[in-house]
């Protein structure tokens, strides 16, 4: 099989190439079928499925041969981040940030679907940077600021590998141990009225309680993850952030729909995602729910002020990120 593949990576002041994904060499994703046909000489899709929730190590021969050949062409282009700043309150945590993200990039022009080719991607992501900016509004109209300093930060190059947070956590103002947590805004599926979140991060860091208490404070029930096939978590900004040790959180559609008509709303993340998804589909004609927006808005919104209000956030010890500290690679 030949295919032509895009890869973007920054450059350090070295000019040396960096991506968050570098270490993986290559990489492959397969559907459902295709990964049961790949692990059929071991074991069943269900079984590594199974194994991997559990967070049992999994080691077996596939009794397989892969073989990689590529040709490269390099090229330079150029992208920017966009940032604004709320300064705290306090002398002693006004130069600590608390940071909320949301990438500003999507796909571009690309293969035509009913006669469009221009992939608009108005929930993935116009919806988060619209959130950001009325959330930069909000924060700049308190009569009160918070004790820390809030960064509002655009990133470029989400959909080319989270390359604009990668660049700004390896290139962050002032030490990056100033950085306290990271509250993501991307690709929230508001079709339905809301009652629960799904919080990618959660378990990490005691962020994930200051994110509970603020949904529960709203009315709102947390639930697990409806895609996890989809690897969201490892997808979107917050991961640059908990990659170099700065806690992170980001919320999701979650599985209940509050609109009375007995909807999935884990089934309406499937549709959206097997047929809006990264599609000249994503407009703002969608039947999309604004006050489920609002509702998203506003809990992004108090997670961030709480995190700058209140103690900084801290790992938790019996999980993947519990030894990261500011700087570690």
């Amino acid at each position: 099989m030949v295919r032509q593949l895009d890869g973007f990576a920054w450059l350090d002041s070295a000019g040396s190439a960096r991506s968050p994904f570098f270490e993986l060499g290559a990489a492959a994703r397969l559907t459902a079928d295709g990964a049961s046909a790949f692990l059929a000489a071991g074991r069943s899709l269900s079984q590594v499925l199974e194994g991997a929730a559990s967070g049992t190590r999994q080691s077996f021969d596939l009794g397989v041969t892969l073989e990689l050949r590529a040709r490269f062409a390099h090229a330079d282009t150029a992208a920017a981040n966009a940032v604004g700043m709320l300064r705290g309150r306090d002398p002693r945590r006004r130069d600590e940030f608390v940071v909320y993200t949301a990438h500003l990039d999507h796909v571009g022009v690309g293969p035509a679907v009913s006669g469009d080719s221009v992939y608009h991607g108005a929930i993935d992501n116009a919806g988060g940077t619209a959130t950001l900016i009325a959330l930069a509004r909000a924060s700049a109209e308190m009569a009160r600021r918070p004790r820390r300093s809030i960064l509002f930060v655009a990133v470029t190059g989400e959909e080319k590998g989270i390359l604009g947070s990668d660049y700004f956590v390896h290139n962050p103002p002032g030490r990056l141990d100033r950085l306290v947590t990271n509250v993501n805004m991307d690709n929230y599926v508001m079709l339905h009225p809301v009652r629960d979140f799904v919080i990618y991060g959660a378990p990490y860091s005691t962020l994930g309680g200051v994110a509970d208490r603020v949904l529960a404070g709203m009315g709102l029930a947390t639930s697990a993850d409806p895609a996890p096939e989809q690897t969201i978590f490892t997808r979107s900004d917050h991961y640059t952030f908990m990659r170099r040790g700065v806690p992170g959180v980001m919320l999701f559609t979650g599985i209940a729909s509050g609109d009375g008509a007995g909807r999935d709303g884990s089934r309406v993340l499937r549709d959206w995602l097997a047929n809006i998804h990264h599609t000249p589909r994503d407009v703002t004609d969608q039947a999309i729910d604004w006050n489920a927006a609002v509702t998203y808005a506003r809990a992004d919104f108090l997670i961030g002020y709480a995190a700058a209000e209140g103690e900084r956030p801290r790992w938790n010890g019996a999980y993947f990120f519990h030894d990261r500290r500011p700087g570690v690679p």
